[in-house]
């Protein structure tokens, strides 16, 4: 009886040990910010607050999320969504969606716009760069004049899925051709264009994206019934941006 115990338990330490060295294989690697590389096998993971892996050794490692830059498995590879700024690295952005502002009359003034830029990482969240864009409204408004903002930018990233930019530079514009209230609209000029953005990321390369612009505008006229009769205002455009980002 007694060597039979005595073999059960030889038998289940055998099982144990086989166990455990089946659970520190190495299937799982997980890539970390600062450029470290952990392997063991994943027990979970939630994207929103931490990474549990089980490590080579046979102890656990609680990793936060935000520390995660890349994730690959046997079977499948993840990847954080987040956007990562890294230092000494160049990157790009492609933002794209709609224009909602309003006048210095009242009017409200509904367009597309398409912004392309490219910056340099000072530091793992704070980067800097240049930028131009496209903006484009619809006719017959008192804001209607398509105009092309040239720009620098300085974009942080607080958090991982948050990236907040800063756009100061200089907006150049179209002719104006619309037509107003008793004028018609002859020339036009830009001015100062400054703008922030907030992005919240959907995975490593789409975010939301929602911004406040504001740009110097100066349009020229003349009235229709006295061509003698010439003028021009100058106002600031003030808009609301919403749309999707891309980053390269």
């Amino acid at each position: 009886m007694i060597r039979l115990i005595i073999f059960l338990m030889a038998s289940c330490l055998g099982c144990q040990v086989v166990a455990q060295n089946n659970v520190s294989k190495p299937s799982d690697k997980v890539e970390l910010k600062d450029g470290s590389k952990l392997y063991g096998s994943i027990i979970s993971w939630d994207m929103a607050n931490e990474l549990v892996l089980r490590l080579e050794s046979g102890g656990e490692a609680r990793i936060p999320a935000a520390s995660v830059k890349k994730v690959t498995q046997a079977k499948a590879e993840y990847q954080a969504p987040y956007f990562q700024i890294e230092s000494g690295r160049l990157y790009g952005m492609f933002n794209a969606g709609g224009l909602l502002g309003r006048s210095p009359w009242g009017n409200v003034s509904m367009g597309g716009f398409m912004h392309i830029q490219a910056g340099y990482g000072l530091t793992s969240k704070l980067g800097a760069g240049l930028g131009i864009g496209s903006e484009l409204y619809l006719p017959h408004s008192d804001a209607d004049i398509a105009s092309l903002p040239c720009y620098a930018t300085l974009q942080w990233t607080p958090a991982s899925r948050y990236l907040i930019g800063a756009m100061a530079g200089y907006s150049f514009v179209g002719h104006g051709e619309s037509q107003g209230i008793n004028v018609n609209y002859i020339d036009a000029k830009g001015g100062i264009f400054a703008g922030l953005q907030l992005q919240y990321a959907l995975s490593r390369h789409f975010a939301l994206n929602l911004g406040l612009q504001t740009s110097s505008k100066k349009r020229e006229w003349v009235q229709t019934w006295d061509e003698r009769n010439r003028g021009y205002d100058r106002f600031n455009h003030y808009r609301m941006a919403i749309g999707m980002s891309y980053r390269l």
